[in-house]
């Protein structure tokens, strides 16, 4: 696996010179930035499994003078040539800007690595072995386009996993096949998978994905741009209390959404016919107050008859609590 350090939020170069492993004393030590990656092979105080090939790989993961974890790995290398004496593998494996690592499993009897991606929580600050990615068979990663993907096969299902930044998509067949796939797209960071939106066949794919903090709460949000209507954003906001993300139900109303990070201003508005003759529009705008989006200004237009381009257009803005008419006019 080549990794290209212009695409990670740390310093990998010094894998270029990693010193081969020693021998006598069966220790080899890698490191990436801050963090250093020491592996054991068969240590007198670990048994391996008694087979022709058999070792044991006692990793000891440091950030500074910190453990940040110790992990114990069962292998044969016999099967796993050329991986058993080096197959420590450092990457960011899962986009955050941390380096993670992988190792070769040969006791899965499949193509399979051991991913133990870093937690970089205040409270945490440790490494974790992830599920999904563990499970994985055949896996490519691709770290310039941030795309890690592969197969989780089962004898009752097949899933097709695929982490593109930090959302995972999960296309799941069941065998014998039976049915449409079903789709499963989510927020995933720091083995936590938050469902965003599922089908059975295939998901509507969005023009784009942005980011920012649409409550102005100091938390990341971010927000979809469906392709059927340009205009219109799925929100989803950072939630505290449960650590999840949550669609707004309002926004996703709003034809407009206008977001000014640096003047801290969001603004949207929804247009609707109200009956035969009427078009009402109405104008929300964050709340610091409220800590929502309100309504502050509408625009009633009334046409003649059915189909008139001449129409009697006004605006009401919401001014200390009362509604005031600001404009009246009309088109011909």
């Amino acid at each position: 696996m080549q990794v290209n350090a212009q695409h990670c939020a740390y310093d990998l170069t010094s894998l270029i010179g990693v010193r081969p492993v020693d021998s006598k004393h069966q220790f080899l030590r890698k490191s990436a930035g801050e963090f250093s990656f020491e592996v054991t092979f068969n240590p007198k105080d670990y048994k391996t499994q008694g087979f022709p090939g058999s070792y044991v790989k006692i990793l000891q993961i440091y950030r500074r003078e910190r453990l940040a974890g110790q992990y114990e790995f069962h292998g044969n290398y016999l099967k796993e040539v050329p991986h058993w004496l080096d197959s420590l593998e450092i990457a960011d494996y899962n986009f955050d800007g941390y380096p993670d690592i992988r190792m070769y499993n040969s006791m899965s009897g499949k193509h399979q690595y051991t991913y133990l991606i870093f937690h970089p929580e205040k409270d945490k600050q440790v490494y974790y072995q992830d599920t999904y990615f563990s499970q994985m068979e055949d896996a490519e990663f691709y770290p310039k386009q941030k795309i890690l993907k592969g197969t989780i096969r089962s004898a009752t299902q097949i899933v097709q996993v695929f982490l593109k930044n930090d959302t995972l998509t999960l296309n799941t067949e069941q065998i014998p096949k039976n049915d449409l796939p079903f789709v499963e797209e989510s927020n995933y960071g720091n083995g936590n998978k938050q469902v965003l939106r599922s089908a059975y066949g295939s998901l509507e794919t969005f023009a784009s994905k942005q980011f920012g903090d649409y409550n102005f709460d100091g938390h990341e949000d971010f927000r979809l741009q469906s392709k059927k209507n340009p205009a219109g954003w799925d929100v989803f906001l950072f939630n505290t209390a449960n650590q999840a993300f949550e669609k707004d139900t309002l926004m996703i109303k709003f034809e407009t959404l206008d977001y000014n990070p640096n003047e801290k201003t969001l603004l949207g508005s929804l247009r609707f016919k109200e009956d035969e003759l009427s078009w009402v529009t109405y104008y929300y705008r964050w709340s610091f107050e409220k800590r929502n989006m309100i309504l502050y200004q509408t625009k009633i237009c009334v046409s003649k008859y059915p189909g008139s381009e001449s129409q009697r257009c006004s605006i009401s803005t919401l001014v200390e609590g009362k509604w005031i008419d600001t404009k009246v006019w009309i088109t011909d």
